[in-house]
């Protein structure tokens, strides 16, 4: 599913909310925080692969600020905390599944595709500029930094790379990049909570952060549960 650019903004920007979660009930985590997460808040063998470009250092400790915070006050509510190497930009998600066995040939055809995709292309720019613009509250599965490329030839250039795997392996969702934070655990939030969440969340977000998604830093992946990632291949590899 690919969009303009301003077809994207204006959808990524209806997302944006007062507060995180609806302040009319209580906060139930999504279904699929089960497949990830385990009833003691660890995470759950979760397998599969993925295209993501990997955050540099400097700009881990600027994530890991917000979501220390979060966990400092509301760890409760959340998985256990994510390591700040995992801090990454899902340009696609291809395949996942608790049970490896039911995904493994796919993620072998998926390995070969799109290192046979890419084997000829040549990225148009050496990084992608992209801007944060709220803290979200993503399907109620985890608490996200949204970003947004800076220009319209940044966003041309991510949709140029999505478009290649959309091909390979389709999905039914556009692209809304983020980095996730943090993975709520598998409990319920009283509204109290809730609201101070929310609360914690506005503060802690007072600025953009700018990014910079180098091609150097584009890979696929892939992944044994929500804070295990290894490369497999960098995408432009020199």
């Amino acid at each position: 599913m690919m969009e303009s650019h301003q077809e994207f903004l204006n959808r990524v920007n209806s997302y944006q909310t007062p507060t995180l979660f609806d302040p009319r009930k209580c906060f139930t985590p999504s279904e699929g925080v089960g497949k990830k997460v385990a009833r003691d808040g660890m995470f759950r063998s979760f397998f599969g692969d993925t295209v993501v470009f990997k955050i540099r250092q400097e700009e881990q400790q600027q994530i890991e600020h917000i979501a220390k915070s979060l966990y400092k006050s509301f760890g409760d509510c959340f998985a256990e905390q994510l390591d700040a190497k995992a801090y990454h930009v899902t340009l696609h998600d291809l395949v996942s599944e608790n049970d490896l066995s039911q995904i493994a040939v796919q993620i072998f055809e998926n390995e070969l595709l799109i290192k046979d995709a890419f084997a000829s292309l040549n990225p148009l720019q050496n990084s992608i500029k992209m801007k944060s613009v709220y803290l979200h509250n993503m399907v109620n599965t985890s608490i996200v930094l949204v970003l947004i490329p800076e220009s319209k030839a940044d966003y041309q250039e991510l949709i140029r790379l999505k478009r290649i795997l959309q091909m390979i392996s389709p999905l039914n969702y556009p692209l809304t990049p983020h980095i996730t934070l943090a993975y709520f655990n598998r409990l319920k939030i009283d509204q109290d909570k809730m609201k101070d969440l929310s609360r914690l969340a506005t503060e802690l977000y007072s600025e953009s952060l700018h990014f910079s998604l180098h091609i150097d830093d584009l890979f696929y992946q892939k992944f044994i549960n929500m804070n295990r990632y290894y490369d497999i291949f960098r995408i432009f590899d020199k």
